[in-house]
């Protein structure tokens, strides 16, 4: 029966984390690596009980060997579930290996990958990161009781301007590959912070983050910059106001 084919880069003996394991530690590390049930992702099913065997290594010490792993966020063990937080930064992907990257995903519980898009620990963090930067396209659905879904599916935010063309630009950032994968927490609180500036400054900002595939559409300088504009506009109004008196003037003359 053909196996996979895993590379493992030998830098990781000189890798500092790596060479303070025991060697209990390290095998069962090198066996999450290169069993059976891993996958383009790094991410797959994998009991307790079936890494014990497979090591031949005592429940207790692989249990404390993924406490050890989980501390050093290398390592999530959830739900039945493992996770090698860095593996997909480490893959060197081609088109058909991320595609099939992305359908690992998809196959996973839907409650499971909610819990990797949501997940606010480090450890998940640093998968969603690796989904971004290796260009993986995935499902972006969420599964959570009581939340506001649309017809699709999606969860619905409440948005701080109604007009049209604010939710059409808002829809269309959501669909960019850098916001695929922030959190909803992430995201309502962007829409939060865009409550306080004006709806065309808001729209300026939605539309910058789209042109431009920003992970972020507002920055540390960005109510320095919305100050500026505010002038600009409240000057260019002062402008046009005397332009329309001018010419009412006119015409009464």
């Amino acid at each position: 029966m053909a196996g996979k084919l895993r590379s493992i880069d030998t830098a990781i003996w000189q890798d500092n984390w790596f060479e303070d394991l025991d060697p209990e530690s390290k095998l069962l590390f090198f066996y999450l690596l290169t069993n059976p049930q891993t996958n383009m992702l790094g991410i797959f099913e994998l009991s307790l009980k079936r890494m014990a065997f497979d090591t031949g290594l005592k429940s207790e010490v692989v249990e404390t060997s993924l406490q050890k792993f989980a501390q050093d966020e290398k390592v999530i063990h959830e739900d039945g579930f493992i996770v090698l937080t860095n593996f997909i930064k480490h893959q060197r992907y081609n088109k058909n290996m991320r595609i099939g990257a992305g359908n690992d995903f998809n196959k996973l519980p839907l409650s499971f990958r909610t819990k990797i898009l949501r997940n606010p620990s480090k450890g998940f963090e640093r998968v969603r990161n690796g989904l971004l930067k290796k260009e993986i396209e995935y499902e972006y659905e969420y599964e959570e009781e009581g939340e506001s879904l649309s017809e699709d599916g999606k969860k619905e935010y409440d948005l701080p301007f109604k007009s049209d063309k604010f939710k059409n630009a808002f829809a269309k950032l959501l669909k960019q590959p850098a916001w695929k994968t922030k959190t909803p927490e992430s995201i309502e609180q962007t829409l939060t912070d865009l409550k306080k500036y004006e709806e065309d400054f808001a729209l300026n900002l939605v539309n910058n983050g789209i042109r431009g595939s920003y992970k972020n559409i507002i920055f540390p300088d960005t109510d320095e910059k919305y100050q500026k504009w505010k002038k600009q506009n409240t000057k260019k109004q002062g402008v046009n106001e005397m332009w329309a008196e001018m010419e009412k003037e006119n015409k009464s003359l």
